[in-house]
């Protein structure tokens, strides 16, 4: 917006020469305006005096002041209300002691409860429970939580289920807990070597892929006396009920041997398969 070269002051007192009876088109022609520039100062500043525009610019800024100083408060209050209630419960005994707020002042203007503020926080007791906790997780690695919950309810212990819960997720228990694979301990024997055919066959499968990328398996029968292959069964999926087929198809044509060797995959420990 374009400012007007001519000052507040001057512009009233030019609205005082047309109250005295001056005619618009000679204070125009002295000022150098127009007649119409002259009638927005009347509209605008009509009936005033120099103190009362004064005033008016004095309530301006202060209005304007205070308009920012709300803002800033507004923007501090909410910054209040979004704290914890541990921190709200610490600022309010600082505004009480320091600043001597009352109490309910202050609980007010942190918008927290006076019911909340004067709150005494109780101990948690669970150190037994921790312990129970703790036994039972190292005598049975993969107990879970219910097994837990139950196992020390039965000793006699009153507890709530929640209460337990926030007990084992804050020992973070909860977490699944990575513990080694024992294996049974075996005893190693030299494999048995075949004096003549037909004695011992091993049984494994073999994987490929054709050049389309898709997955095939091979069955592999072998005699072990002279490494011959006996039988190759090959498909995208062989299931047991393939192995039993293929056995079947030997016995007939050879007669099953006296020893079969295989090893500990999902076709062969099926109870489907008995030779």
């Amino acid at each position: 917006m374009k400012q007007s070269q001519f000052t507040e002051c001057q512009i009233i007192s030019a609205l005082k020469e047309y109250e005295q009876g001056v005619k618009v088109a000679d204070i125009a022609r002295k000022l150098g305006v127009s007649e119409k520039t002259f009638y927005r100062w009347k509209s605008k500043y009509g009936g005033m005096d120099i103190k009362e525009l004064k005033r008016i610019k004095e309530l301006e800024k202060e209005n304007s002041e205070l308009k920012k100083m709300y803002a800033e408060m507004a923007l501090v209050n909410n910054a209040l209300k979004a704290l914890a209630p541990d921190d709200k419960r610490e600022a309010i005994s600082y505004l009480i002691s320091s600043h001597k707020i009352s109490q309910r002042k202050a609980c007010k203007l942190l918008d927290l409860p006076k019911s909340t503020y004067l709150y005494k926080k109780k101990p948690k007791q669970d150190d037994r429970y921790i312990d129970l906790l703790n036994d039972l997780v190292q005598k049975h690695v993969s107990i879970g939580f219910w097994q837990c919950y139950y196992r020390i309810r039965r000793t006699g212990y009153i507890i709530n289920h929640k209460k337990l819960y926030r007990i084992y997720t804050e020992m973070k228990l909860n977490l699944r807990r990575k513990s080694k694979k024992r294996l049974p301990a075996r005893v190693k024997r030299e494999l048995f070597q075949p004096a003549a055919m037909n004695e011992v066959w091993s049984i494994d499968f073999m994987s490929d892929s054709l050049w389309n990328g898709r997955k095939i398996r091979l069955l592999n029968v072998i005699d072990d006396y002279n490494r011959e292959i006996l039988w190759i069964e090959t498909d995208t999926s062989l299931l047991t009920h393939r192995v039993i087929r293929t056995l079947e198809a030997l016995k007939e044509s050879r007669g099953l041997p006296k020893m079969i060797r295989v090893d500990n995959g999902p076709e062969f420990i099926s109870g489907k398969l008995s030779l």
